[in-house]
């Protein structure tokens, strides 16, 4: 794209990507299996799915990363694959994107309960640093964490993203069916403070 990313986000218009875990889905990658390793043992699946969104329309593509931070992969026994699942994921994202489309690493939730999160919260803080320093390294135009249910995971993950990166940063929370926070926080507060961990563009 000819502008920085901020900049198209102000002049508006943008359309992202679909779900890539669903798409993954539909074409055989069935949920016994780790998403994020696709990268490395399917690329060529992934890139289509990217260059299908490219010709759709899309402005934004995601890496298919939403999984890829050491504690969620070592769920999975992957841990040891956290840097190459991530590099590659945006190596594939950018090629498909040929230049007409921005790049945007996905961060996804660990999965940990809010009680759990509190006994490891400096683990989780280093484990969103980590892949976020990865997917800045590997060419990303920004980051996107997305479908946070838990703010204060969504903090650890905003503020890990940000201390060891200057890229844009979109973060989105998960809402229930009538557009509450799980833990009772208001909408609009925690956009703000969204806004104060470090956060470009907030949304749900």
């Amino acid at each position: 794209m000819d502008k920085p990313f901020l900049d198209a986000v102000n002049e508006g218009g943008l359309v992202a990507d679909g779900a890539m875990g669903t798409a993954l889905y539909e074409r055989g990658i069935f949920v016994n299996r780790n998403f994020d390793e696709v990268c490395l043992n399917q690329p060529e699946l992934v890139y289509q799915i990217h260059r299908e969104n490219l010709l759709a329309g899309s402005h934004i593509l995601e890496t298919n990363t939403y999984g890829a931070n050491r504690i969620r992969l070592a769920k999975s026994g992957l841990g040891e694959k956290t840097e190459s699942i991530n590099q590659k994921a945006v190596e594939v994202a950018l090629r498909a994107a040929d230049g007409a489309a921005y790049v945007c690493g996905s961060i996804g939730p660990t999965g940990l309960n809010p009680s759990q999160l509190r006994r490891v919260e400096d683990e989780v803080f280093c484990a969103y640093a980590e892949q976020a320093r990865i997917l800045a390294e590997a060419g990303s135009h920004a980051l996107v964490i997305e479908t946070f249910s838990h703010p204060d995971e969504l903090r650890l993950a905003i503020r890990g993203a940000r201390s060891v990166s200057d890229l844009p940063i979109i973060a989105q929370v998960k809402v229930t069916d009538e557009g509450a926070i799980s833990d009772g926080t208001e909408p609009r507060d925690l956009a703000q403070e969204m806004k104060d961990w470090g956060a470009d563009v907030v949304g749900a």
